[in-house]
């Protein structure tokens, strides 16, 4: 059974300066309140009120120099904020301070996501896995929107503005807007039809997505566009063909 610290110690402890930590979860330096130098630095034991995370200290050089830092290290998904507890160096225990920055990333399976658009529809489908892999919650909105650009539109745009032997002068640049503006895809609608909603952090789910298209696509091209995620681009990559009537017998 483990002892009880002595009154006098926790004294002591309240009386110091604090160590404090900053950074992202498994990243906080702190500075050490003694010089200690490589070789037999003192048994480090550290004790947060940070909940259900395991706390792990260490020692680090400090560049440039022969002294050493601490490191702090706690699980990603640990919430930002501001959280106190204690650093025993060697006898000594210090009173410490651990501000954990805010730290968004989201991981979207598969990121690069394909669609085939069979005209006249004008919806495609998908389903995607969403990892919220930072510390703090994720809020999965139901509608967004993106643009859409044509493969190759923008070469295709420039060739066809040098190239036009009608074109004089500042003409070409008329005839490269009106090009590019052909090659938009125009804007695509997402609706999150399942899972949509505030994602913790360390959670993920399963989402069910639908892309509706307003634009004027072109049969046997390609077009492309960027998805933002919480912070995580995506590459919507989209195949559009011609759907085949069926044939009956």
């Amino acid at each position: 059974m483990a002892r009880k610290p002595k009154p006098k110690a926790k004294a002591a402890a309240r009386g110091k300066e604090p160590i404090r930590f900053t950074g992202r979860p498994n990243r906080l330096d702190a500075a050490l309140p003694v010089a200690v130098t490589a070789g037999a630095p003192p048994e480090l034991q550290v004790d947060l009120d940070v909940p259900d995370a395991e706390a792990t200290v260490g020692y680090t050089a400090r560049p440039g120099t022969g002294a050493l830092g601490l490191r702090l290290a706690l699980p990603d998904s640990t919430p930002a904020g501001t959280y106190s507890g204690s650093v025993t160096i060697g006898e000594a225990k210090h009173p410490a301070v651990v501000e954990i920055h805010e730290r968004r990333r989201v991981v979207v399976t598969p990121a690069r996501i394909a669609l085939r658009l069979a005209l006249p529809a004008r919806e495609a489908t998908t389903e995607l896995h969403v990892l919220n892999a930072g510390n703090a919650p994720l809020d999965l909105a139901a509608k967004q929107a993106f643009g859409l650009f044509e493969d190759h539109g923008l070469d295709r745009s420039l060739a066809r503005a040098w190239t036009d032997t009608k074109a004089r002068g500042v003409d070409r640049f008329g005839v490269l807007a009106d090009e590019l503006a052909a090659s938009h895809g125009g804007p695509v609608r997402v609706r999150i039809d399942e899972g949509a909603g505030v994602l913790d952090p360390g959670a993920s789910r399963e989402i069910k997505v639908s892309f509706e298209f307003h634009g004027e696509l072109i049969t046997g091209r390609g077009y492309f566009g960027y998805w933002d995620v919480g912070g995580t681009v995506c590459t919507v990559k989209v195949e559009v063909v011609q759907s085949v009537p069926e044939v009956t017998r």
